[in-house]
């Protein structure tokens, strides 16, 4: 009898938990009430149409339920509904529950955190703003996202489809979750705080306007199709910590043309940048050791490629269809296990193989490597010592005697790897560089660790100075000429040789890390037309007076910090000048109010800072020769010959 009782308590036991949830018809809706938890879960309602607002609690007889989700495919097909209000009650979203609701147009929220906490089904549909793209806080659009501190994880799909503008995620958070910002098409720009260990697939995919990404030390993988069809994407950096990158994760990034690759790099996925239509050369780090199929598949523009000694696996179509290949310089001792259609459709029998010496018989005889044009020894500078081309219409010549290295001719200076560039074996040598008129740019990683380079010169024909172009330089002076628009990321970086930078009018774009470390520099001149200076662009622990001509104050909300906030002896110590019109707007917008002193420029001073000759020079009251204005009485030249004395104050 005992042991027929202990069976039928068993056997009633699961129905004793389910006694405790039912399904009730509240205004309309459908709800599954848990009376333990007091909670409820939205499951369905007659009709949805218009507006709807889902209440953050319902009562059902003399009893409060909290509304904590809203199940599988609620909202289906629901053609009519036009926005909808979610309370900050809602924990989850299920899968499907906004599908086809395709005339939805706005999310309506009152708490921001408790969105970002929300977790949403295995669709984009799970989330309304798939279809909405508009996100309401308490009655104001978000379109410039600050997401709160203290959240840790930016949670899947959760801002999907929304029409952000810009987007910053503070330090607390680690990860970025699965299609997170997926297709916001009008997302332009985002920072990424180093705190972050890892960015999930599709976080950012189809995120169509997105200029540049700055990939921090502290994240260590990049998920499969994080930045897939990012096609306004130019500039991409990706962090010294990051070890792998996933399938598709730049694919279709068809205007991608400046990468930067880690140290830790080691696999490189299937896809991983394939369609980059827009990368001039590819220099692959030297912990790489796979390298994915049909990872830079469809590098048209691709005329240099740089396999580092540590790859062992170049699968089917790795390098297909680079069809400008000309260079391939490969530093791996011995031919490593390749795919035969590895080089597939990429110009190899017009295309220079350059392999160790010891190597040299092995790739002539084993395809592909075979069915390069030709195959010549490694020597790491691949033309004649002191003199060659580096551009279609440009050719460089170095003189031993004066160790002047001159560039000639006119357009576009090729972009280089990190130890590619012509000149290579002889940059420790160079210590000033002519660049003649008729030249348009300085291409990427030209005269990057030409640490005994002090001068060089700039004309007015140039109009970019490229990623990485003078990092970590000795240089000692720099006149950037009033033709140059953008400074390409990293560009002038560690240059601590520097006391003063003056920015010409002309400039309307200075990217991540242009002058970061220059930590001798003292005296900053940002001219009037700067729109934008990314992150960590001017942090400059030196600084004690920065005069910044801009009416309309320049985006630049990381430009002075290689952290989360502006370094105290920056913000204390330095002076921030600026028009006097606009000296309000200053004190008010960030990081620029971070400054405890701001102050208006000399109404008596220099109106503005031009390199167009108008003023021919500068000098101190003690006859020095200066850059840039500086404290105390300036000597002003104009070109007419007439000579000003002006108060910096």
């Amino acid at each position: 009898m005992r042991k027929q009782l202990l069976l039928i308590m068993m056997a009633l036991m699961p129905m004793i938990g389910y006694a405790n949830i039912f399904r009730a018809n509240i205004d309309g809706m459908i709800y599954s009430l848990d009376t333990n938890e007091k909670t409820a879960d939205l499951l369905e309602g007659s009709s949805f149409s218009g507006h709807v607002k889902i209440p953050s609690t319902v009562v059902y007889g003399e009893t409060s339920y909290d509304v904590v989700s809203i199940s599988y495919k609620v909202f289906k097909d629901c053609t009519e509904l036009t926005s909808v209000s979610i309370p900050s009650s809602i924990r989850n979203i299920g899968t499907e529950a906004f599908k086809n609701c395709v005339n939805l147009t706005a999310v309506y929220i009152t708490d921001l955190e408790s969105w970002c906490k929300i977790e949403f089904g295995n669709s984009s549909s799970s989330n309304p703003l798939a279809f909405a793209h508009h996100l309401y806080l308490n009655g104001e659009e978000v379109t410039n996202l600050v997401i709160p501190d203290g959240i840790e994880i930016v949670e899947a799909r959760s801002f999907t489809g929304c029409d952000l503008k810009s987007v910053s995620i503070p330090a607390s958070v680690t990860n970025i979750g699965y299609s997170a910002f997926s297709n916001c098409t009008k997302l332009t720009s985002v920072s990424i705080p180093n705190s972050v260990e890892y960015i999930n697939g599709k976080a950012f995919a189809g995120c169509s306007a997105l200029l540049s990404i700055d990939i921090p030390e502290g994240v260590e993988g990049i998920g499969q199709e994080a930045f897939k069809e990012c096609t306004g994407l130019t500039s991409v950096t990706i962090g010294d910590d990051v070890t792998h990158i996933g399938s598709s994760a730049f694919e279709g990034c068809s205007n991608l043309a400046t990468l930067e690759f880690g140290r830790s790099l080691t696999n490189i996925s299937s896809n991983a940048f394939k369609g980059c239509a827009s990368l001039s050369s590819i220099d692959l780090p030297l912990g790489v050791s796979e390298i994915g199929s049909g990872a830079f598949d469809g590098c048209s523009s691709v005329t240099q490629l740089t396999i580092p000694s540590g790859v062992r696996n170049i699968t089917s179509l790795s390098f297909a269809n680079c069809v400008s290949l000309k260079k391939v310089c490969c530093y791996i001792e011995g031919v490593p296990s390749t795919a035969d259609d590895a080089f597939k459709n990429s110009n190899q029998e017009n295309a220079t193989l350059y392999v160790s010496e010891t190597s040299l018989n092995e790739y002539k005889m084993i395809s592909p490597w075979s069915k390069f044009g030709s195959i010549s020894e490694l020597t790491g500078n691949q033309e004649n010592d002191n003199s060659g081309t580096c551009g279609e219409n440009l050719t460089w010549t170095f003189d031993e005697d004066t160790k002047a290295l001159t560039i000639s001719g006119t357009g576009e200076m090729d972009n280089f790897g990190l130890t590619d560039s012509p000149w290579y074996e002889i940059n420790k040598s160079i210590q000033s560089v002519v660049i003649e008129p008729g030249v348009t740019t300085i291409g990427r990683d030209a005269f990057i660790e030409c640490t005994e380079l002090v001068s060089v010169s700039i004309p007015n024909s140039v109009t970019t100075i490229g990623a990485e172009a003078f990092r970590y330089c000795g240089l000692t002076s720099l006149t950037i000429p009033n033709s140059v628009i953008s400074i390409g990321q990293s560009a002038f970086l560690g240059c601590s040789g520097l006391t003063s930078i003056l920015i010409p009018n002309s400039v309307t774009e200075i990217w991540h890390y242009a002058f970061c470390f220059c930590s001798n520099v003292t005296t900053l001149t940002i001219g009037s037309n700067v729109k934008r200076i990314a992150s960590c662009a001017l942090f400059m622990s030196g600084l004690t007076d920065i005069y910044c001509y801009a009416e309309d104050t320049p985006e630049a909300m990381w430009a002075f910090q290689d952290d989360d906030e502006i370094p105290k002896e920056i913000v204390q110590s330095a002076t921030l000048h600026v028009p006097a019109s606009s000296l309000n707007a200053y004190k008010s917008t960030k990081p620029w109010s971070n400054f405890k002193e701001i102050v208006a420029l000399d109404a008596s001073g220099i109106k503005s800072i031009d390199a167009d000759n108008r003023i021919i020079q500068i000098n101190s009251i003690r006859g020095e020769k200066l850059e840039t204005p500086s404290k105390g009485i300036n000597i002003i030249k104009m070109k007419d010959g007439t000579i000003k004395k002006v108060l910096i104050k």
